[in-house]
């Protein structure tokens, strides 16, 4: 309680002076002064390949790189890296995973292992784009409304039994079932009957998924949606015949069947997971790696692990930056993070209810000395809350009053307070929920010092993540510091957050003239005629400020000399099909 009070007296102590901020965090005993201080291979001729017919040259480009690497070749035509030396292993930092069911995963960590393990239709390719998985090819009607995808040949699980299309089909019903509650079923909204089968009003085999034969899966649509091969990598196919007989026992790795790279070797729950080479897996001649050490520990846990040598791959703690980069700057790999960090505001509580007060808050924010001094260039400003890196989109620069001048924002904040009733006479007290740590802390100082020039008094409550994230999804909140890292590459799940039928809506906003734009970019025939009216959703989103954006977090990894294959990836999944090591 006392190191409570001591940061709270701080937090209301401190000061902005220009574009310096000065004061101190009794409860870390120590002074805060901050002062502001790759491309898709060229679109290649429709005669380079029959294997796919899709609406969109990105995901064609997508396409051919995947069958590239489906038959040993790359884009280029030269072969790939021949397979490591037996005994090769790969030792990575993880978090402990929620289930090991490719039907109930629950988070992308959940399906950053489980993708390791099993191959959908389509998967994620070194760079994170969309390419063929168990689907060699597929085919769309002129009216986008059916989808044909065409299985490999020969494909089986690990335990030699034959992989066919009545498998896809099973783990498709019990995906969308209430029972398994799909993680991003939600996102199949154009998927014929996927709300219905979802919601329980409607039987599994109404589902707009059809086998017509071993190799074949169809999918039938309400509308058209471009980018249903990269929702289908998510979705993953189950071996029916051990679950029926074994029921949860099977995924223990005694009893342990997939359709992946590897197969689940051992698991010791807190310890480690540990991966082996699946010589079944359709693809088994391009793996560079034997084994995968999965050892879960967090990044700080694992930063010491590394530096022994005992990981290979491992997240970086922001504590830990300075070090790697004077000590081991060629191990530290950064670059644009596909996440944000934002003040979430609670719509449905009053004042935050107007918008007047929601865009002066928003404005009375120093985003650059966030950025530059508190997190010490390990972040980049944000003005709007799309990511500049978003596969399929271009952002728009933010509002307009990006680039005015501090005290022009200022003034303008003041007066929009005024017209919401808090000005000169009038006194705002705004709590501010964000997850307890260092840097979290320091944010909270900054925030509070920043509002305290426009008259606004911040209320800090620090809590754990899970009661942080708990509070919003029930609306006991009013301003929230919190983060969006989606799992997915492309541009629609930034919108569907605030989106009125969103699934992960949280915030209370609702805007009819918004949701009329994302359905009609759900339904675009085209990334650029997606593009221009997510651009248009945009813009409401930033002139309504149900969000503030506030930093574009820096991606940093820390990998060891001796991995030889790390290709760039923007997304929060890296697969270790795609990596290798040396000796």
């Amino acid at each position: 309680m006392e190191q409570e009070q001591a940061f709270l007296a701080a937090l209301q102590s401190a000061t902005i002076d220009g574009n310096t901020l000065r004061g101190s965090d009794r409860a870390a005993g120590e002074s805060i002064t901050f002062t502001a201080g790759a491309a898709d291979m060229a679109d290649a001729p429709a005669a380079a390949t029959a294997a796919s017919i899709t609406p969109d040259a990105p995901v064609r480009r997508a396409t051919l790189r995947g069958l590239a690497a489906g038959v040993g070749l790359t884009a280029a035509g030269s072969t790939l890296p021949a397979r490591a030396a037996a005994g090769a292993v790969l030792r990575r930092a993880a978090s402990e995973p929620g289930t090991l069911d490719p039907l109930r995963y629950g988070s992308a960590n959940d399906f950053a292992i489980l993708s390791d393990l099993f191959t959908g239709l389509t998967a994620f390719g070194p760079d994170g784009a969309v390419v063929p998985g168990c689907a060699a090819r597929w085919r769309t009607s002129e009216d986008g409304l059916r989808w044909t995808f065409e299985l490999r040949s020969g494909l089986t699980w690990s335990d030699g039994r034959p992989l066919t299309a009545q498998d896809f089909l099973w783990s498709a019903r019990h995906y969308f079932a209430p029972a398994s509650a799909g993680l991003l079923a939600f996102r199949f909204k154009a998927l014929r009957g996927a709300r219905q089968v979802a919601s329980g009003e409607r039987p599994s085999t109404t589902l707009g998924i059809g086998a017509p034969d071993p190799r074949t899966i169809q999918v039938d649509l309400d509308y058209p949606q471009i980018d249903l091969p990269t929702l289908l990598a998510v979705l993953l196919p189950a071996p029916r015949h051990r679950i029926e007989s074994l029921g949860e026992a099977w995924t223990r790795p005694e009893h342990w069947v997939s359709n992946g790279a590897f197969v689940l070797q051992s698991r010791t729950v807190g310890d480690r997971i540990v991966l082996a080479r699946n010589p079944r897996f359709f693809d088994a001649r391009s793996l560079r790696l034997d084994r995968v050490e999965l050892v879960i520990a967090e990044a700080a846990a694992a930063f010491p692990r590394y530096r022994a040598r005992q990981l290979d791959i491992t997240r970086i703690a922001p504590e830990a930056v300075a070090w790697a980069r004077a000590n081991a700057p060629g191990e530290l790999r950064e670059g644009p993070a596909r996440s944000a960090s934002f003040l979430l505001f609670n719509a449905r509580r009053p004042p935050f209810d107007d918008p007047r007060l929601r865009r002066a808050l928003s404005m009375a924010v120093e985003r650059d000395v966030l950025a530059r001094q508190l997190r010490a260039g390990d972040a980049e400003p944000a003005w709007t809350f799309v990511t500049p890196n978003t596969r399929d989109y271009v952002a728009t620069r933010g509002p307009a009053w990006r680039d005015w001048t501090e005290t022009q924002r200022l003034q303008e904040a003041r007066r929009l307070l005024a017209q919401a009733g808090y000005g000169a006479g009038g006194s705002l007290t705004v709590p501010l929920d964000f997850v307890a740590g260092t840097l979290e802390r320091r944010e909270a100082v900054a925030l509070a010092s920043m509002w305290r020039r426009v008259g606004v008094k911040a209320e800090p409550r620090s809590t754990d993540a899970r009661t942080l994230y708990s509070n919003v999804s029930q609306g006991a909140f009013a301003v929230a510091s919190t983060s969006i890292a989606p799992m997915l590459p492309g541009p629609l799940i930034w919108f569907e957050v605030l989106g009125t039928e969103g699934a992960k809506r949280s915030g209370g906003w609702s805007d009819a003239q918004f949701d009329a734009l994302l359905d009609a970019a759900r339904r675009a025939r085209s990334t650029a005629e997606r593009t221009a009216l997510l651009q248009r959703a945009e813009r409401i989103v930033l002139e309504e400020q149900p969000i503030a954006p506030l930093l574009f977090p820096i991606w940093q990894e820390l990998v060891a000399p001796r991995v030889s294959e790390f290709p760039p990836n923007l997304t929060s999944i890296r697969q270790s099909r795609w990596l290798a090591v040396r000796g």
